[in-house]
């Protein structure tokens, strides 16, 4: 996520008097590029009107360390709390507090009555930046005074989607506790839990399970979160979604189930502890292909042992009506396919072994 980046410099302190009618105010002048806003030096400050035609006082922030004395100052005299700092995006004063880390103003901010939902161009409210910052304290504090939890940016994404893809345990943790929907969808159709899983936050997955997330909840290609922590190799997270009884033996729209995936990634230990799990060694792919094949075409002969030592078929073909073995020489992978070949003959042997007792 792609967040502005804020630099105040100095500015002059606002002169208030009790006529406010009378106050003559100057004009901020600001220079900004695309990522970067700087405030230059104050000129005036502009009186416009609201829709009852009385006078709305801008509120001027600077970066001084007592500044939440002088916006207090500013607010009792009628400042408004819901200042839009005059840049393209249109941040409020609230959200440009939260992104300095002032707890202070903020909750000042707020005591005033600003607008805790208010939203800048891309749709992000004070709560996505707080989220997104890892500013626990004034998430809690904009929970706490409504806001809501659920809001979409411009790209659809809630605070709780922001706080699981970082990894922020304890602010995905008070989301929860104020009511976010722990199944909430993505514009990619992903659950906050396929998000933890494709990251690896095994904390922040574990606390999803245990607010109810659904562990087999599938993406827009059909992929669990299983599948995804097995593709990205994150053997705690396969561990953690093991132990909450996710569906080891789902498959995605190519018909790939976990031990594919974990073939592909050469995961022995994977592999080890989804066959453990109740894992189906032959399943066969929509390519026809069982994980043996791709263990073989891999040439990885620790994989190729595990599989066979657990139920997998040397024999199938897939739709290139190529045997594992035979991948296994093409690539060139002949300790491969010697083991291949010793396993079926061992496995005739002992067949014929049977036969004759």
């Amino acid at each position: 996520m792609d967040l502005d980046t804020i630099s105040c410099g100095n500015s002059d302190n606002l002169d208030l008097t009790d006529d406010i009618n009378n106050v003559r105010y100057k004009n901020i002048q600001r220079s900004m590029d695309l990522d970067t806003i700087s405030f230059g030096d104050i000129d005036s400050l502009d009186i416009t009107d609201d829709a009852n035609n009385q006078p709305e006082i801008a509120l001027n922030i600077s970066e001084e360390t007592d500044h939440e004395v002088d916006i207090e100052k500013q607010l009792k005299y009628g400042a408004d709390p819901d200042t839009i700092v005059n840049w393209t995006v249109g941040k409020t004063a609230l959200m440009l507090a939260t992104e300095k880390g002032w707890f202070k103003t903020c909750k000042l901010l707020i005591e005033y009555g600003a607008n805790v939902n208010a939203h800048e161009q891309d749709k992000k409210t004070a709560l996505h930046f707080a989220v997104a910052l890892n500013r626990f304290e004034i998430v809690r504090l904009l929970l706490q005074h409504s806001a809501n939890h659920s809001a979409r940016d411009e790209k659809k994404d809630t605070p709780l989607k922001m706080a699981v893809t970082l990894g922020y345990a304890e602010i995905t943790s008070e989301l929860l506790a104020k009511g976010a929907n722990v199944n909430t969808l993505d514009r990619f159709h992903t659950s906050p839990l396929f998000t933890a899983a494709s990251c690896g936050h095994v904390e922040v997955a574990s606390i999803l399970l245990h607010n109810g997330a659904e562990v087999d909840t599938c993406d827009g290609e059909n992929c669990t979160a299983l599948l995804e922590a097995t593709n990205k190799g994150f053997i705690n997270m396969v561990e953690l979604l093991c132990n909450n009884k996710a569906n080891v033996n789902a498959v995605n729209d190519d018909g790939n189930s976990a031990l594919h995936f974990a073939a592909i990634r050469e995961r022995s230990e994977i592999i080890k502890l989804l066959i453990k799990e109740g894992a189906n060694c032959n399943i066969v792919s929509k390519d026809g292909k069982t994980p043996l094949h791709i263990a073989a075409f891999y040439g990885n002969l620790e994989i190729v042992s595990i599989l066979l030592n657990n139920g997998a078929a040397q024999d199938l073909k897939d739709h290139e009506d190529k045997t594992p073995y035979r991948i296994a020489i093409e690539k060139g992978h002949l300790t491969v396919a010697e083991a291949i070949e010793g396993y079926t003959k061992e496995l005739k042997h002992c067949l014929n072994f049977c036969r004759c007792c």
